[in-house]
This record gives C-alpha cells, sequence and structure tokens, in this order.
C-alpha cells in the first residue's frame, strides 16, 4: 500500500510539474501576445492622430477657398455687365481708354 502511495504521489508531482510547466508557457505566450497588441495599438494611435492632423489641414485648405465658387459667379456676371455696357463699351473703344490702357 505504501507503494501505491508513493506511485501516486509521483504521478501527480509529474503532473503538477508538467501543468506549471504549460501554465508558464502560457503566460509567456500571453505577455507576448499583449506587448504585440500594445504595440499594434501605439502604431494605431499614431496613425489616427496623424489622420486627424492632415483632416484638419484640409479643412484648413477648404475653409480659405470656401468663397471660391461664390466670387467666381459674381467676378462672371460682372463681366458680363460690363461686356453688355453700351458705356463701357463706348468708353473702350474711345481714344480715353486707348491712352489709360497704356
Amino acid at each position: 500500500m505504501t507503494r501505491k502511495f508513493e506511485e501516486t504521489l509521483a504521478q501527480k508531482d509529474t503532473e503538477i510539474e508538467r501543468l506549471t510547466e504549460e501554465l508558464n508557457s502560457q503566460k509567456s505566450r500571453s505577455v507576448t501576445k499583449q506587448v504585440t497588441h500594445n504595440s499594434q495599438v501605439a502604431d494605431l494611435e499614431s496613425n489616427l492622430a496623424e489622420m486627424v492632423e492632415e483632416l484638419e489641414k484640409t479643412k484648413e485648405r477648404v475653409a480659405l477657398y470656401k468663397d471660391y465658387d461664390e466670387i467666381k459667379k459674381e467676378l462672371e456676371v460682372l463681366k458680363v455687365s460690363v461686356d453688355r455696357s453700351p458705356f463701357l463699351h463706348h468708353w473702350k473703344h474711345s481714344s480715353f481708354f486707348f491712352l489709360f490702357s497704356i
């Protein structure tokens, strides 16, 4: 009976050692995965910050040109108005205009 007890005890010790090694291996893999995950998160956060900065710059550029289309239309209307104006048409063909356009 003592021999049987010793054999069982040896088996349990072997099983404990195996389980301890497996646990340590799992912990090591978990730490490696966590480090990799943290690195990926840091990279993504950095990329996001760069994209947000680029978006803000783009918004600023768009804001600078927000009136562009409206001003362009107004200039076209003014050009048409000037071209159709009888006074300006006559004035543009006069010698007075010629003197000031030189």
